[in-house]
């Protein structure tokens, strides 16, 4: 029954007060069995305890007594006494109800909430309506409590079972006590007042005894303050984050309850201090080995325990900082905690942390209350209860008690106010810790990892009739899984045999991290600074760092950049060896020493072209089309996250060319990932020669390597721009490798792995290195359709104009259409014709032309029985490369002339990269596309001459597949290879060089540069190019 339905029978007055206390007592039950718990308000003269006593003699009972005078005559009679002595009674008495905060534990075992009966003859005073709010505020406790027990029964069991070595090697809390007997203590939480309190005391483990919540500890050695103790009680694995992963404290004791988290645990085996917070399961089956460890008296939050090993110690005064028990300035915690790995990862989406926090407060129960300035504040009502049975143990504790938080809620009896300065203001004599550890007497490893194997046998054989077996089941209600009991049992079994010990690589050196500038509150500002990260990679404008600095100066930004890669090399080193959570770590930190890293050069726009998937290209008409290559998740995010460093140092560059040949590196990890069977093995190396030379001058260099697979595609598009004069016409290409991209403070290197057999090609005589610029904004689709005297006319995808480029890169529209068009060639002298799928129209037509004879003439438009592509004028007609119209199949060769009409010349099923006409007929060079018209990268041996008389004529093709657009300009004529991922560039007195572009289709001058269109409809701009080309034609030094 609920206090909001309490009932009240009346007491018979037969003149036996224990009989007639029965009889009202059944007559409230209802006739019900009495069951193992019975709350009543106004027990009066406790005639009810000695019914109880008589009839149900293992009942507990909880009595609330709002009359004070009842209360004064009952305490310390016999009944009294004897309830107590048998631990089944939680008295609590007006005005204040003392004990309250305990009474929780009267209901441990309890399967139902109990019956809650007003005593005989009580009136409903306001005293009586008091009464009844605190038992309502108990139950609500007692529900939290049976709830949180049902939740963590299983993980309880489970956990203390794989800490069982440990707290065989550790040390009973028991030991502890007296240790810093008048000794001063600082109890540190981890609220939002604690920034505050470590800015103005980074000497706190000088002035005291210091004891950390779990929370808090991160922060805290942050901070360069490495507390006695860190107290740790959740069993949660999202808590044990808090001690896993941390910076090297090996002076800081752990004081854990049993079932707390074994990655939390295992970092402190040999310094840890032991307790339980009750005698359930396994602890009795602990007990009956002869193992056991001391009891602490805590409630809901960390805090308490902290607080209450501080009086164990003997701890007088004691100081509470960062104890705000609310969300003060609408933060939930302090800064440099392990939530601001949770907080980076949403700041990496774009959050900023304002929203992070208010999303994270709010998805709570929150009240409004005062704090300790009569300001509102908010918290929620579970941390009002532990604010509440922190006071009053704090009231009962006899020790001075100062709140140093200087914000929340923390007030009550016995609590001062007032500033650590206040209390500590002198450096004190800490007692060693190391020396109050003691091993379990009585405790023989090997006879407890045989009682071990035994009960493993009993779990894993399924052996549901022992006792054991039961007794855990039952304990862990439906939560219990057998396997898992199982495996902590024989975890349990090797670490007492001394033949297992976890063991983890650590990867964050965070000793270096806080060499760094700043490094001391590089943690608290990790989202900030992953938020800067993401901004960059977007093309946002920076803001200044913290504080209005701005650490992307060369030396501090190149700083943070070698610790970056330092940390990289330590990611790679690690393998799988590493912890979940270390791994969380160091992707958060590196994210972070980019974000502060990164310079002020823009580059988001940079890995657009490199960074674009591979197709893989067969060898022969005959091969299939090979499968795109699983790359394993280790290697994935080394080439993310190598991929991110060389965008980073490319945007601290000076050197256009050399951030331009830093961001193509970054499209490794699309190479790596769509480059289908990988032939081809590559090692990437980068090495730091400058970024700090008094460290340089102590250590090796920061460096990283990465060996690959990849298809020789893959280096057609990371290549892209490589000039050089090839060895002779072999296929594939000379690969023109290894190139090298190096500066005063940085080598980053590209080569194929000559040890590996297949690798066996001759290099380039020389070569030489010319990024492009990615003509148009991301996500546009651009071709070449012909030179002109100003530059070159080129088409967006379904535009409704062609548009002149100059050399420049500037461009304006050419010829305007009335419907979007695929490309566009000269009609004349003065006219222009152009053509269209009709897919981009709305509603969708069939495809068409459009021409018009000269400029200004409303153009005719005719429909078309086929879809054109690419195409090119011969004897008065245009011929096209045709693909099928709706409800067609015909691929082929088309053609059309104005006032003629469409006719299809060849419909033998093939497609063309282009067309080129001589006096002989048409030189076809073909293309293959699969059903869906999609490319397939296929190099074949054999072409076609077409004549209207003598059709097709197969023609070898050479080494290099199909040609693609033809263009002169400069003295230069460039042919493109789209399947041998090359530009040919023959200049008129015979010199023959090589241009490395992924998938070019068509190439054409623009002036001094020139534009290359690819297959997949990148516009490249390689601007001045003629001078490159003619120091290699004429030997001289390339700049």
């Amino acid at each position: 029954m609920t206090v909001d339905r309490m009932t009240q029978a009346t007491l018979p007055r037969t003149g036996d007060r224990v009989a007639d206390a029965w009889q009202w007592l059944t007559a409230e039950l209802q006739g019900r069995p009495v069951p193992p718990v019975v709350a009543i308000i106004g027990p009066g003269d406790g005639a009810v305890f000695d019914a109880l006593q008589a009839h149900a003699p293992g009942t507990r009972v909880l009595a609330l007594e709002p009359d004070a005078a009842a209360a004064r005559a009952f305490v310390g009679g016999a009944t009294w006494r004897r309830w107590r002595q048998d631990d089944r009674l939680a008295y609590l008495s007006a005005p204040d109800y003392a004990g309250a905060e305990e009474a929780w534990r009267l209901f441990t075992g309890a399967p139902q909430p109990p019956p809650v009966l007003l005593g005989p003859g009580l009136q409903l005073t306001p005293e009586v309506g008091r009464a009844a709010q605190v038992l309502k505020k108990i139950l609500v406790g007692v529900a939290a409590n049976q709830t949180a027990r049902r939740k963590f029964a299983p993980r309880y069991l489970v956990n203390s079972l794989r800490n069982l070595p440990a707290i065989v090697a550790g040390s009973d809390i028991r030991h502890l006590q007296d240790a810093c007997r008048g000794v001063p203590a600082v109890v540190v939480a981890a609220g939002p007042s604690l920034d505050a309190a470590l800015a103005r005391h980074p000497d706190l483990h000088e002035r005291a005894f210091v004891v950390a919540c779990d929370t808090a500890l991160r922060p805290l050695l942050l901070a360069g303050v490495e507390p006695h103790l860190a107290v740790g009680v959740d069993p949660g694995e999202l808590n044990a984050r808090h001690l896993s992963s941390l910076p090297h404290c090996p002076q800081t004791w752990l004081v854990a309850e049993s079932a707390l988290d074994r990655t939390a645990t295992a970092a402190f085996d040999g310094r840890t201090f032991w307790f339980h917070v009750s005698n359930h399961e396994p602890w009795p089956w602990f007990n009956e080995a002869g193992l056991d460890v001391g009891r602490l008296d805590v409630w809901g939050s960390v805090l308490t325990a902290a607080f209450q090993v501080a009086l164990l110690a003997g701890c007088d005064p004691i100081v509470i900082v960062g104890a705000d028990l609310a969300f003060t300035d609408g933060r939930p915690y302090a800064r440099g905690t392990t939530c601001e790995l949770d907080w980076s990862r949403q700041a990496a989406g774009g959050a900023t942390l304002e929203d992070v926090w208010r999303r994270e407060i709010g998805a709570r129960t929150c009240v409004t209350v005062p704090d300790l300035h009569g300001r509102d504040t908010t918290t929620t009502p579970a941390l009002l209860q532990f604010r509440d049975w922190l006071a009053a143990r704090i009231a009962q504790s006899g020790r001075r008690v100062v709140n140093a938080s200087g914000a929340g809620i923390l007030a009550g009896q016995g609590i001062e106010l007032g500033t650590v300065d206040d209390v500590l203001s002198t450096r004190v004599e800490v007692p060693s810790i190391a020396a109050c550890a003691k091993r379990h007497s009585g405790v023989r490893p090997t006879r407890l990892a045989a009682a071990v194997r035994e009960a493993h046998t009993i779990v894993a054989g399924g052996r549901t009739g022992d006792a054991l077996y039961t007794r855990w089941r039952t304990f862990s209600g439906d939560g219990f899984d057998a396997r898992a009991v199982a495996d902590a049992l024989d975890e349990a079994a090797r670490g007492l045999e001394r033949r297992y010990r976890p063991a983890s690589t650590v990867i964050v050196d965070w000793r270096r991290i806080a060499d760094l500038p700043d490094g001391r509150t590089f943690v608290a500002g990790l989202p900030e600074a992953v938020a800067r990260l993401h901004d960059a990679r977007a093309g946002a404008s920076l803001e200044a760092e913290q504080g209005g600095r701005e650490p992307r100066s060369t030396g501090t930004g190149r700083r943070y950049l070698a610790e970056a890669l330092r940390l990289l090399a330590a990611w790679s080193r690690a393998g799988g060896t590493a912890t979940a959570d270390e791994r969380r770590w160091a992707l958060a930190v590196f994210d972070g020493l980019l974000g502060r890293a990164w310079g002020p050069h823009r580059t988001a726009d940079g890995p657009g072209f490199y960074a674009r998937p591979v197709v893989p290209r067969d060898r022969d008409a005959s091969s299939t089309v090979a499968s795109v290559q699983r790359v394993d998740e280790s290697l994935r995010t080394s080439l993310h996250l190598i991929g991110s460093w060389l965008q980073c140092a490319a945007s601290l560059e000076q050197e256009a060319e050399t951030r331009a040949a830093l961001l193509r590196l970054t499209g490794l990890q699309s190479a790596v990932e769509t480059s289908g069977c990988g032939t081809l093995a590559a090692r990437l190396q980068v090495q730091l020669t400058g970024a700090d030379r008094r460290q340089a001058a102590r250590e090796a260099p920061a460096a990283f390597e990465l060996s690959v697979r990849l298809d020789p595609a893959a280096l057609g598009r990371l290549h892209t721009g490589v000039i050089g004069r090839p060895a002779d016409d072999e296929f594939p290409p000379s690969p023109l490798l290894p190139f090298v991209v190096e500066t005063a403070d940085m080598r980053v290197s590209f080569e194929l792995d000559r040890s590996a057999p297949v690798q066996a090609r001759r290099a380039a005589e020389v070569s030489v290195m010319r990024s492009p610029c990615l003509f148009g904004t991301p996500g546009e689709r651009w071709s070449i359709a012909y030179p002109v005297r100003d530059g070159v006319i080129c088409v967006r995808a379904n535009d409704r104009a062609s548009r002149l480029v100059r050399p420049d890169g500037a461009n304006a529209p050419f010829h305007e259409w009335p419907r979007p068009i695929v490309s566009e060639l000269p009609l004349g002298e003065e006219g222009a014709v152009a053509w269209g799928t009709g897919r981009a129209m709305s509603p969708v037509t069939g495809p068409y032309v459009m021409y018009r004879r000269a400029a200004g003439e409303t153009p005719v438009i005719e429909d078309l029985p086929f879809v054109p592509t690419w195409g090119a004028w011969w004897n008065g007609r245009l011929y096209w490369s045709v693909l099928p119209a709706e409800g067609d199949t015909t691929r082929g060769l088309g053609s059309w002339a104005p006032g003629e009409g469409a006719r299809i010349e060849a419909a033998d099923g093939f497609t063309l990269f282009d067309i080129r006409g001589d006096a002989d007929g048409l030189i076809l060079e073909p293309s293959t596309r699969r059903v869906d018209n999609s490319y397939v990268r296929r190099r074949l041996a054999e072409g076609w001459r077409w004549h209207p008389v003598s059709g097709l004529v197969p023609v070898a093709l050479g080494p290099y597949g199909a040609a693609g657009y033809r263009s002169t300009g400069c003295g230069w004529t460039v042919t493109t290879r789209p399947e041998a991922d090359l530009v040919e560039l023959e200049h008129e007195d015979g010199t023959r060089l090589l241009l490395t572009v992924y998938h070019p289709f068509r190439a054409a001058w623009a002036g001094t540069s020139l534009l290359v269109g690819t297959v997949d409809q990148q516009l490249l701009r390689f601007d001045d190019f003629v001078e490159p080309l003619d120091r290699l034609r004429t030997g001289a030094t390339i700049r």
